[in-house]
């Protein structure tokens, strides 16, 4: 059993003697508890007591989220993550733990790299659908990824590295790709006439006559079709449970007459496994005869079995999708920056619980209206300049004064990214705001007391009966102040012209 300088680490407990500090890594989570068992005395961070509270408390809301999060800490961006993202590593799990952020991923480290720094330099990332070719299971495998990068600070307020909230978009973007692949097939086919099968219903004789291609696609001999068949021997290749329907929709047009059209399954009992069900969209008009009673139904039938699996799979797709984005949310509301996209138009798309701190509004009150409605026309008025040279394409950044909900303004370090749509054009902007009121007071603190002591030492210089002055290492005065022409009479330029010796100084006339 691998051993932690805590203490052993015991399945399904705490280590002995584990501080109260550290209990969190033994609770619910095998992540958790893999960072305790493993050894870090030969790593820079040492043993997890000794880690600093900024560290554990990223790690302890890291290891609690139900979305795939990533941790890189330190000079050396030493790797952690939570049970969620553990699927993520593949053939990478056993050697992640600990291991350097561009080790582990080397194979993406060209792509994500450069994101990363960003974010190590202070600037959240944010990326959507971004293709990587990862070796997660022996093999070049083509991926999709959307997922964001955030600075995470240490106890002194310094950045110390880089968390990351991720989820994999591959079946989606794949998914998307199809039905777009199958709806421009079945757009080149409808716009060519190249219907899977035609068919004419003689309906007071009850015979429907149709092509091969109509025929086969229902289970009919086509030299019956070709010559005249019941409707009930094709509607026998129809599936059960789309059969009351169909009948009740043809029904209703033969009542009224006109345009028909629906989508529904055929059975087909010879085909292939995988291929016995087939979606169809048959499209026809009923055509009356002079005393309103249903003639004719002529149609073509169209095989959309291929658009259909694709929208499903993008439908199924979507809800994922829509799930890790609300996972998503839970981690943006943990933020205690304002996290929001804008668009074109200065309306909302999207904000964090932030906003509700801040400005005292409910984030979901806010999707569809504008800035100005949000922060007020005055401060919109000093920020919309910033905004458009954002949406032109232009990164920005500064500081700036907003009203906040308690009555007293604060200062905002405000960040405007374009945000870009597949083909690169700007579609919005994601807007970071950090609550920089209280480091920017302290600062100007600072700064008053340096000014203010420097004032004092200067008073001091020029107004001391002590000798006062700065030897550089060649043996020559550099500076002196007053007192050595006070007291002694030697003049600044003559002290400064000769090497200085203790036995040389003595009072004399001034010179």
């Amino acid at each position: 059993m691998s051993t932690s300088p805590i203490g052993p680490a015991e399945p399904g407990g705490d280590p002995a003697g584990l501080p109260p500090a550290l209990r969190f890594l033994a609770e619910g989570s095998l992540t958790g508890r893999e960072i305790l068992a493993r050894d870090w005395s030969g790593t820079a961070l040492g043993p997890p007591a000794a880690w600093p509270v900024s560290l554990r408390t990223t790690l302890a809301t890291m290891l609690a989220c139900p979305s795939a999060m990533f941790l890189a800490w330190g000079p050396d961006l030493l790797s952690f993550y939570n049970d969620a993202y553990r699927p993520i590593l593949g053939d990478r799990l056993g050697r992640a733990l600990g291991a350097r952020f561009p080790d582990l991923w080397a194979d993406v480290w060209a792509d994500v790299g450069p994101l990363c720094a960003g974010a190590l330099a202070g600037r959240p990332i944010a990326v959507t659908d971004l293709p990587l070719t990862m070796h997660r299971h022996g093999a070049p495998e083509e991926t999709w990824w959307s997922f964001t990068y955030s600075p995470v600070r240490d106890d002194a307020g310094a950045i110390a590295g880089m968390i990351c909230t991720t989820a994999e978009t591959t079946a989606h973007v794949l998914a998307e790709r199809r039905r777009r692949a199958s709806d421009q097939r079945l757009e080149l086919a409808l716009s060519a006439g190249n219907g899977i099968g035609t068919w004419d219903w003689d309906i007071p004789n009850d015979r429907v006559t149709a092509d091969a291609r109509f025929a086969r696609l229902y289970g009919v001999d086509p030299e019956k079709a070709a010559r005249g068949a019941p409707i009930a021997e094709f509607f026998a290749g129809i599936h059960p449970e789309d059969t009351p329907r169909l009948q009740a929709a043809i029904a209703a047009v033969m009542r009224t007459g006109g345009d028909f059209a629906a989508e529904y399954r055929l059975l087909r009992a010879d085909a292939p496994p995988g291929e016995a069900v087939r979606w169809v969209m048959a499209q026809g008009h009923c055509i009356l005869d002079p005393d309103g009673r249903p003639a004719r139904f002529p149609g073509a039938t169209f095989d959309i079995t291929e658009r259909r699996l694709a929208a499903e799979a993008l439908a199924a797709s979507e809800a994922r999708l829509r799930n890790a984005a609300a996972e998503l949310r839970v981690v943006a509301d943990i933020l205690p920056i304002l996290v929001a996209v804008v668009g074109p138009d200065y309306r909302y798309g999207f904000a964090n619980a932030a906003y509700r701190t801040w400005h005292g509004v409910d984030p979901a009150w806010m999707i569809g209206r504008t800035v100005e409605e949000v922060i007020g026309p005055q401060a919109f008025a000093a920020t919309r300049a910033r905004i458009d040279r954002a949406l032109a394409g232009t990164e920005v950044e500064f500081e700036t004064t907003l009203p906040h909900v308690d009555g007293r303004e604060r200062i905002g370090a405000v960040r405007f990214r374009p945000r870009r749509a597949p083909d690169g054009m700007v579609e919005g902007i994601h807007v970071f705001v950090q609550d920089v009121t209280e480091r920017r007071s302290v600062e100007a603190a600072l700064t008053r007391e340096v000014e203010a002591r420097t004032r004092e030492r200067d008073r001091l210089w020029e107004t001391t009966s002590d000798l006062m002055g700065t030897l550089g290492g060649d043996g020559y005065l550099k500076s002196v102040n007053p007192a050595w022409t006070r007291m002694l009479g030697w003049s600044a330029e003559a002290l400064l012209a000769s090497p200085f010796s203790i036995a040389s100084i003595r009072p004399t006339t001034r010179r």
